[in-house]
């Protein structure tokens, strides 16, 4: 459980498109106002297998503070601080190129690249619409997603993964920008852990 978006990067291979103008230019408006936000707070909720669990993630630049599971992870950018209060176990982990790609903080910027936009939905009775990401020919992407956008708020409100073997969705259940938060949310600060068991991970 090291990384939230890693279980959404499976399936297999779809065929390649061109991007529908208008569904870009949504997903422009999405990502401005996401990346232009110093903070950002989320609560969701994954759906796998019938079943569901609920998170929060706290994130500033590249730091991110993730409560999912009964696990908590903090990140200084640098590091990953995965703390399992269960276990009293607490593993440090240098990030690494892959964790720079499939981290939390990534969740809403997965699919800046190697991915068409297509398909535009709207869904009758509400400002949603829902664009098709397909994996573009050149991408190490394989699987196809389903990004539901509230139009009137520029926000994501779900991730779903297309597959016929799976299905993977997270449910933005509230998203907040600029609230205030110190850098402490993402510091590991080892004298609240004196009882755990601590191991570091080089990768």
């Amino acid at each position: 459980m090291r990384n939230l978006l890693f279980i959404l990067f499976c399936s297999s291979n779809f065929l390649i498109s061109q991007n529908d103008p208008t569904a870009e230019k949504i997903v422009e408006d999405v990502l401005k106002k996401i990346n232009t936000a110093n903070t950002i707070k989320i609560d969701f909720t994954l759906e796998q297998k019938k079943t569901e669990q609920t998170g929060t993630l706290k994130l500033k630049g590249n730091k991110f503070h993730l409560d999912f599971m009964g696990i908590k992870q903090l990140s200084d950018s640098m590091y990953i601080y995965t703390i399992i209060d269960s276990n009293q176990e607490v593993i440090i982990s240098k990030i690494s190129e892959a964790d720079n790609s499939l981290k939390p903080s990534n969740l809403f910027n997965f699919f800046k690249s190697g991915y068409h936009y297509k398909n535009l939905i709207r869904k009758k009775n509400t400002n949603n619409i829902i664009i098709r990401l397909v994996p573009t020919e050149n991408s190490n992407n394989e699987s196809e997603f389903l990004l539901t956008i509230d139009n009137q708020k520029k926000e994501i409100i779900e991730i779903s993964e297309v597959s016929s073997s799976s299905s993977i969705i997270v449910k933005i259940n509230s998203i907040s920008f600029n609230p205030e938060f110190g850098d402490e949310n993402f510091t590991f600060n080892k004298n609240n852990y004196r009882d755990y068991y601590v191991e570091s991970v080089e990768l």
